[in-house]
């Protein structure tokens, strides 16, 4: 099977206004896949580290990553709060907070990215090597990933990623590339980059019988 690449850039903004440029959802179907539009209308993806199982989606202004509180909107148990209030949730690990993505891509490092990552040179990334990616916590979810996560990402040379993992690349502020380099998270037979193959590392066949009844091993030793 393939390695596939995802990018991901986002813009961090802070204010007093917890809403302020966030998005206002009116009903679940705008919050993606397994999303709830909360009462207070922003949207929230499933977390298994917030008690109420809920967070707070990445376009939630400066909730975005914290949990949502199961408490009534408004309420702190002991009855009415001034509007100007903040909003009652439960405290959560700092750490919560450094989640990024919604749907099928979520990841939640152990620790935000402080520094940027320029690639000046033709770079190889093994997937397969925890030392060569972010860690991550329990919070991420679709698959196992290896995320390379930096404030800014500039992609000036080469760039190619081998082992089993799929790439991440995260940015929480902007990914750019330059128009005459390559970004490779292709299949390749033996690891030669000119030489593709769909699934490398797929079975290699030596004859006919390992491909089973009525199969031939191809001359390229895989089976058909």
């Amino acid at each position: 099977m393939g390695k596939w690449l995802a990018l991901a850039g986002v813009a961090l903004t802070f204010g007093c206004n917890y809403g302020a440029g966030a998005f206002r959802c009116t009903d679940d179907n705008q919050c993606g896949a397994g999303g709830t539009c909360e009462l207070d209308n922003l949207c929230s993806s499933p977390s298994s580290i917030c008690p109420s199982g809920r967070a707070y989606s990445d376009l939630s202004g400066v909730l975005s990553g914290q949990c949502v509180s199961d408490l009534p909107l408004g309420t702190d148990g002991g009855g009415e709060v001034p509007i100007d209030a903040s909003i009652d949730t439960p405290e959560i690990p700092p750490d919560a907070t450094a989640c990024f993505g919604t749907g099928i891509v979520r990841v939640c490092l152990v620790e935000p990215p402080t520094q940027p990552l320029t690639i000046s040179d033709a770079t190889i990334i093994d997937t397969s090597n925890p030392a060569m990616c972010a860690a991550l916590l329990p919070g991420s979810t679709g698959g196992d990933y290896c995320v390379v996560a930096a404030t800014t990402i500039a992609i000036n040379n080469d760039l190619r990623a081998t082992g089993s993992r799929p790439l991440v690349l995260l940015a929480t502020d902007s990914i750019t590339s330059t128009a005459n380099n390559i970004i490779d998270v292709g299949s390749h037979r033996d690891g030669d980059p000119n030489t593709p193959e769909t699934g490398a590392g797929a079975f290699r066949c030596t004859d006919d019988n390992q491909c089973g009844a009525g199969g031939t091993c191809e001359l390229d030793n895989l089976c058909s």
